[in-house]
């Protein structure tokens, strides 16, 4: 009700502004509403427009063992190219299985948070600057910890189960440097929230492309660097680990070469899955095959009946035209003794 009364006060951008910031909650909302009645598990991701959220959503889209995908986002989320040919993605898009919600991250409410994190399991941390970005340190702080914290708050009230925590190699709170010291603090504010399993990612320098910041070639200096998409997999591999009962402790840290420990596995278990897939279908060939020689078989009998059986027929009618033939000659011979 405050709003309305606002509203003569607010220049006509600004109102504009509002009026479709409300819309599209109010479409989130209703979205949300459909998603907790279906089956399979529910996820929500921020930071889904930064470097690592992309491919963590990427790689989410094409799980099976995840239902619908929810991102909390300022601006709409973008495929990375990877997963553009991907007709598994596609599909899922396609579905309705990756549910936006753009909005200030600031601005939503407690109550549209509530809504987003109702039926949800996993809860990924992917928000935070991306290093040696040139903002102060206050609101470096208020990015990568006092936003995470209020929706891991709502997220612990909500009772989701299991939250992946994206930070830095290096966090610590006893370094001399501010950027490790606020990773720290992000770490030991998740830990109070006692969530049944908090996973910590701790990823040396993220390797791409675009061209690296000041505070990222010092950053390089110290940590190795591990790909985007590793980074990625690692942290839905390890999720759907958790998702699949598997007993994991709480606080598990994963740096460079755990995070490549986990990509092991998941292409251990999609070559599995392959070569299962494989054998399966080998033995559906060999079954159809040996059907098809059944059936060659049955088939090779019932000719040679028929050909007996003709055969048979061949012999009578040969019979038949002999008797005919003594016959006519029975029937010649009287017509003469008869003149």
């Amino acid at each position: 009700m405050l709003w309305r009364f606002n509203y003569v006060r607010l220049p006509l951008i600004s109102l504009l502004f509002l009026k479709l910031s409300t819309r599209s909650v109010r479409m989130a909302e209703c979205s949300v509403s459909r998603e907790v009645q279906s089956d399979g598990i529910n996820v929500v991701v921020i930071g889904s427009t930064g470097v690592t959220g992309r491919y963590v959503v990427g790689e989410l889209l094409q799980s099976p063992e995840i239902a619908c995908v929810r991102t909390v986002a300022r601006s709409k989320y973008k495929l990375p190219t990877e997963y553009t040919k991907s007709m598994v993605v596609a599909n899922a898009l396609k579905q309705g299985k990756l549910v936006e919600h753009i909005t200030d991250m600031e601005a939503v409410s407690n109550d549209e948070l509530r809504g987003i994190f109702r039926g949800v399991h996993t809860f990924y941390n992917c928000f935070g600057c991306a290093l040696g970005k040139a903002v102060s340190k206050e609101r470096f702080v208020q990015i990568d910890v006092d936003i995470p914290v209020r929706f891991a708050q709502i997220a612990k009230e909500m009772g989701v189960r299991h939250v992946s925590l994206l930070t830095s190699a290096g966090a610590d709170n006893t370094s001399s440097g501010h950027y490790y010291r606020v990773k720290a603090s992000i770490e030991d504010a998740f830990h109070k929230f006692s969530f049944p399993v908090l996973s910590i990612f701790r990823p040396g320098l993220l390797g791409r492309k675009e061209r690296m910041t000041i505070g990222a070639k010092l950053y390089s200096l110290k940590h190795t660097a591990i790909q985007t998409d590793d980074l990625a997999r690692g942290i839905v591999e390890e999720s759907l680990n958790v998702i699949s009962g598997k007993s994991l402790p709480t606080g598990q840290i994963y740096d460079n070469t755990a995070i490549w420990a986990l990509n092991t596995e998941r292409n251990t278990k999609l070559l599995s899955v392959t070569t299962n897939t494989a054998v399966k279908e080998t033995d559906t060939v060999v079954k159809e095959t040996n059907t098809v020689v059944k059936e060659t078989d049955t088939a090779v009998k019932e000719t040679d009946t028929v050909v007996k059986e003709t055969d048979t027929v061949v012999k009578e009618t040969d019979t038949a035209v002999k008797e005919t033939d003594t016959a006519v000659k029975e029937t010649d011979i009287v017509v003469k003794e008869t003149d």
